[in-house]
């Protein structure tokens, strides 16, 4: 078996086949990105779970123009680009966690202002903590 990486999907090479199996994709297209209706406010959802995100985003799509990232490097990328009203952040993704997306949003000069909310399945204190201390909202 041989590891093939791209620019935006990862892939296996299966012995004796010709097609790569794609395992994960990494980064989403930004030719498939909308760009914000000024008319509404502007939500980022972070979270490597695509069910998720497609659920919160089903909640809020109405009201708010919502973009999508599936990790906490691509979330950062994208907050800079757009610069949302609020975000909504995983805290355990890979590349990039949630508490270490939101220390970083909230160093930059043009991201500081914005709202985070961390999302996950962990309700103990200490993790409550640590969130705080990220700067999340």
């Amino acid at each position: 078996m041989e590891i093939v990486e791209g620019q935006s999907v990862d892939r296996i090479q299966e012995p004796h086949t010709t097609q790569p199996t794609v395992v994960e994709e990494l980064e989403e297209t930004e030719t498939e990105e909308r760009l914000p209706d000024e008319n509404k406010e502007c939500i980022l959802i972070i979270d490597d779970n695509a069910d998720v995100r497609g659920y919160v985003k089903s909640l809020l799509k109405e009201e708010y123009t919502v973009i999508e990232a599936a990790d906490g490097h691509a979330g950062l990328k994208k907050a800079m680009k757009y610069v949302p009203d609020a975000i909504i952040c995983d805290v355990m993704m890979p590349v990039m966690d949630g508490l270490e997306c939101c220390r970083k949003l909230k160093m930059e000069l043009q991201t500081s202002h914005i709202p985070v909310m961390l999302l996950t399945a962990c309700s103990l204190d200490e993790q409550r903590i640590q969130g705080f201390e990220c700067g999340a909202d």
